[in-house]
């Protein structure tokens, strides 16, 4: 591929990625009852946009819908294992003052997670104070699931610790497909159940993202583990999410409209 051809895509992979959060943001600032926070936008621009929106595609001003409940384990196995990863390449660019091979789009990977991570449990408690409930600290965990999200986690934190303590940095491909598996098994469990609990305009936008940044790989001609399994790797589930998210449009999940069924 040509070389401006590939950087193109690696920054319309990055933008895709960073776009992606903003409904994410969205969904998980709402609640249900809120004014609909595209629709106030519209009206801020100009009001007749809003009721054009309203009567062409029937778009309530109030919000109805689910609220967006991600699975927190899942995040904070991949906002771990990238934070480690970018960790690592900050102390050894430090070590050798050369900050050239830092890999800066991590600060969007962690970034993203630790926020989605931190309005998830907002949301949580939120909630919890909405129906009265005293352990509002407590609540914003109130999806995660001691019997499965603990092991998934507690695998990441100590493959984290593995690849520390082994100093190879050459590690960092295994550390990467492991975390973005486990990570992947808790937000699908959870979403296989809720088809709702995850925004699917903001997971078809990471799919976008991540199809782009398998376009910027530089050497298709070699199977090399480094460069083509975490990309390929990565829009194998941002597929899978998409897909079981879509799943809320089948029939049996058409009224099922209540993630804490």
């Amino acid at each position: 591929m040509d070389p401006q051809l590939r950087v193109l895509c690696a920054v319309l992979s990055v933008l895709f990625t960073t776009v992606a959060f903003v409904p994410y943001v969205v969904d998980l600032w709402q609640k249900k009852g809120d004014e609909n926070f595209y629709l106030k936008v519209l009206d801020r621009i100009n009001p007749r946009l809003s009721d054009w929106a309203v009567r062409k595609y029937s778009i309530p001003r109030v919000r109805t819908g689910d609220d967006i409940r991600p699975a927190i384990a899942g995040w904070f196995s991949w906002g771990l294992s990238d934070g480690a990863i970018f960790a690592a390449q900050l102390v050894s660019a430090w070590l050798l003052h050369d900050f050239g091979n830092v890999s800066w789009q991590f600060t969007l990977y962690v970034g993203g997670a630790m926020l989605v991570i931190t309005l998830s449990m907002r949301k949580g408690i939120v909630l919890a104070r909405m129906t009265g409930d005293r352990f509002t600290v407590r609540a914003a965990f109130l999806d995660w699931d001691h019997r499965k999200d603990t092991p998934c986690v507690t695998l990441v934190v100590l493959a984290v610790a593995a690849w520390w303590y082994m100093g190879n940095p050459n590690y960092n491909i295994y550390l990467t497909i492991a975390s973005t598996i486990v990570g992947t098994w808790a937000v699908a469990r959870n979403l296989y159940r809720k088809p709702r609990a995850e925004s699917l305009v903001a997971w078809a936008l990471f799919l976008v993202g991540g199809l782009f940044g398998v376009a910027a790989v530089k050497d298709w001609d070699v199977w090399n583990v480094t460069g083509l399994w975490p990309n390929i790797l990565f829009v194998f589930v941002q597929g899978t999410i998409v897909g079981l998210a879509a799943r809320r449009f089948l029939p049996r999940f058409k009224f099922a409209k209540s993630n804490r069924d």
